[in-house]
């Protein structure tokens, strides 16, 4: 589709960092969920009530 593959595209912006749900949870202030509707359950326990009471 034109786009690069995701490791060269990552090379070029190295300041988008992936991490783990729970590390993600855990980071932000605001959580925005937009896994897919199936998954969206699995995501936000992956994520951690901890990391996430509170949080938008």
């Amino acid at each position: 589709m034109g786009n690069p593959p995701f490791a060269r595209w990552h090379a070029d912006h190295d300041q988008v960092r992936l991490d783990t749900f729970e590390a993600a949870a855990a980071f932000g202030e605001t959580v925005v969920n937009t896994t897919a509707g199936e998954q969206s359950l699995t995501a936000l326990h992956a994520g951690g009530a901890a990391n996430l009471n509170g949080k938008v």
